[in-house]
């Protein structure tokens, strides 16, 4: 459009559906796939998810730190839709937590170096860091987790912090911020955390979120290494660009570093304490042009198809309706005769009812669909 995108969606939720070209006429996917799930979806999916496309694609450029959120997991979510609709909170209300009834595990892809904030530290680590850069005695849950540092500390201190008056949490800030200028990091992670909670807090001021560079993982992504986000897991993406692939949902529960309705109870009920190390996900080959990001999630598979020189390569059909987008390059995809250009930033949409189609040209396409 000639400016700047945050993001992209390739799908079909009905909050944002893809527009898809049918010859020369621009359709809503959302109700194309409603007309026909049998054939766009198949049977087992159009069964299994109620005719809807299990999954949303995105690409994702922050050039500023995105909230810190959570996401739930299925009867979170099934049960937080019902409670919310029986109190009659519309969908398009900002106090709306579930906008729809599902769950949103989620796999992103880095495409530039990318920062993420993503699960709390493990607990020797977190008190060790906690003790030199929050030194802080007037805020009693420190030192009931420092007596005995484990998961349910963890979240009675995290809990005391979302909830507490400003006065208390810009208090913990400017501890926090002091220590900083004070401290020399004495490695790559206490460096990362130096930084980027000086940024957060110019950008957040007064935000408890500037704290969490220090309380969760800081993971640093290398060009098409991945990182899988499970429900329950607190993150926030720092900075970089990515493509995402999710559950077809937009349940997100925010707990700082934004502007939009935080709701700490409800937040506070998802989120998952225990101590984790994520490790970047390094995609595996299925053959020589394409590789395969390997996740639990049951909604969508993401894959990578490198053609480092104009080949072509043919696919036989997945059983799943599918999107390939088109990162890098140029290429003609041709199905039954038919002859599609796939440039760089373009994405196709390809039902089930398509038997296999074959992908001419250079460069690199990510490809996203259901596990068989």
């Amino acid at each position: 459009k000639g400016y700047p995108q945050a993001e992209l969606w390739m799908g079909a939720h009905p909050k944002s559906s893809s527009q898809i070209l049918n010859g020369d006429i621009e359709v809503n996917l959302h109700y194309i796939l409603a007309e026909d799930p049998t054939d766009f979806l198949g049977s087992r999916i159009a069964r299994n998810y109620n005719d809807q496309l299990p999954f949303l694609l995105k690409v994702l450029a922050a050039e500023h730190s995105l909230s810190v959120q959570v996401h739930p997991n299925a009867k979170q979510a099934r049960d937080g839709f019902l409670r919310e609709d029986k109190i009659g909170i519309a969908i398009d209300s900002p106090q709306r937590n579930y906008k729809d009834s599902f769950h949103k595990p989620e796999l992103i892809v880095a495409l530039t170096e990318f920062h993420a904030l993503c699960g709390f530290r493990p607990v020797d680590e977190l008190t060790h860091l906690l003790k030199k850069y929050l030194n802080y005695s007037k805020f009693p849950e420190l030192a009931v987790f420092y007596e005995q540092p484990d998961s349910d500390n963890l979240a009675k201190l995290y809990t005391a912090m979302l909830i507490a008056n400003q006065e208390t949490k810009s208090e913990l800030i400017d501890t926090f911020i002091k220590h900083i200028h004070s401290t020399l990091p004495a490695n790559p992670q206490e460096q990362y955390i130096t930084e980027w909670s000086v940024q957060l807090a110019k950008d957040y001021p007064g935000d408890i979120g500037i704290l969490s560079p220090l309380l969760l993982n800081i993971v640093v992504l290398k060009p098409l290494e991945g990182l899988f986000l499970p429900s329950g897991m607190l993150h926030s993406y720092l900075k970089g660009a990515a493509v995402e692939i999710m559950a077809n949902s937009d349940n997100v529960l925010r707990g700082g570093l934004t502007p939009k309705y935080v709701d700490s109870d409800e937040l506070l009920r998802v989120v998952d304490f225990n101590s984790s190390q994520p490790a970047p996900l390094i995609a595996e080959a299925l053959n020589a042009v394409e590789h395969e990001y390997l996740t639990p999630a049951v909604e969508f598979v993401l894959s990578l198809i490198q053609h480092k020189q104009d080949m072509r390569t043919d696919f036989q059909p997945s059983s799943s309706p599918e999107i390939i987008f088109c990162y890098e390059g140029s290429f003609v995809v041709e199905n039954c005769s038919q002859f599609l250009p796939l440039e760089k930033g373009q994405s196709l949409f390809v039902p089930y009812e398509v038997e296999g189609f074959s992908i001419q040209g250079k460069g690199t396409i990510f490809r996203a669909k259901c596990p068989v």
